[in-house]
């Protein structure tokens, strides 16, 4: 494959992802589903089903304990649906036990909301490791661990012209631009891309790319988990006419605070901005910025918080 392909493989990880089968799912199952009052996990299950149905998915609620879950006959087990699956949610605390399960049904994407993994240190990393190669051979994508429901987010389908694709690899960061939509902007998917242990942001900024009704992507990242990749997936944006916006925090030791990040991580964003990528130093973003390139990255400052994202407003 050349560089310039707008398709990339990272050793290992197979072919890239078909997101269709996730963002359009046929079928959704959810591990863990329950209705029972007061708990936070019937409030996240009645959200991914309303989210399903919205979708035209069927959706199968699993869980061993209960003959049905809001009114819909359960499974035991994910490979007690006679369906094939697209997306998986595991909603449980035994990621492990519940991802076996995922890969021996071969479900096409798998989701997985715990956390206590590599964001943890040496030991939560070697679990993490554990976790992807339960995927290993089935074909299985996974996207966290430790990542949320932003992708089940209420997108409004009244506004016009067109969206933003949002990346967020800290799921909070995003809330602020996301509730642009109530102020007439657009959103059409939001990819919440936590640990990255396989999914991560390079997939979803190629697939959103791609999609017509995305007029740009708007990105939140602490690091990148495979620069080359990365570069790529810019670029295939570029290529689209898709502008991209990136608030990459961690330049300064206080705005990496505990954040692991790789040695040369400082030298990729430098190769990805004289790729495509206009770096930007103040919160306003003029029209002479947006005119001089295909891509404008937004550094963020000492702290990367929330303010940064006012840069979109000028997009």
């Amino acid at each position: 494959m050349t560089a310039g392909a707008d398709t990339d493989v990272i050793a290992g990880r197979g072919q890239p992802p078909d997101l269709d089968h996730f963002f359009r799912p046929r079928t959704v199952a959810v591990i863990g589903a329950t209705d029972a009052p007061g708990r936070p996990v019937t409030v996240n299950w009645r959200l991914i089903s309303r989210w399903a149905q919205a979708a035209g998915a069927a959706i199968y609620p699993i869980n061993p304990n209960r003959p049905a879950v809001d009114g819909i006959a359960t499974h035991a087990s994910i490979c007690d649906v006679d369906d094939e699956i697209d997306l998986a949610v595991i909603m449980v605390s035994d990621a492990e036990g519940a991802l076996r399960e995922v890969a021996r049904k071969r479900a096409r994407f798998a989701v997985v909301f715990t956390g206590d993994f590599a964001e943890t240190g040496d030991e939560g990393a070697r679990r993490q490791r554990d976790l992807v190669s339960i995927l290993d051979g089935t074909g299985v994508r996974m996207l966290g661990p430790n990542t949320n429901l932003n992708a089940f987010e209420n997108f409004r389908d009244d506004l016009p012209g067109k969206a933003i694709s949002l990346i967020t690899q800290s799921g909070h960061q995003g809330r602020p631009v996301f509730q642009g939509q109530e102020l007439g902007i657009r959103f059409n998917h939001w990819a919440p891309t936590g640990n990255e242990a396989d999914l991560d942001a390079a997939d979803f900024i190629r697939y959103f790319a791609s999609l017509p009704e995305t007029g740009a992507i708007a990105a939140y990242l602490e690091g990148f988990r495979h620069g080359p990749s990365f570069q790529r997936a810019i670029a295939a944006a570029a290529r689209r006419g898709v502008p991209v916006v990136v608030v990459k925090i961690g330049r300064t030791e206080v705005g990496r605070g505990d954040q692991q990040l790789e040695p040369d991580e400082p030298a990729r964003l430098d190769r990805i901005h004289r790729l495509a990528v206009i770096r930007v130093e103040d919160q306003r973003l003029g029209d002479e910025h947006l005119g001089q390139r295909d891509l404008v990255a937004f550094r963020g400052g000492e702290n990367g918080g929330l303010p940064e994202w006012r840069a979109l407003d000028a997009c």
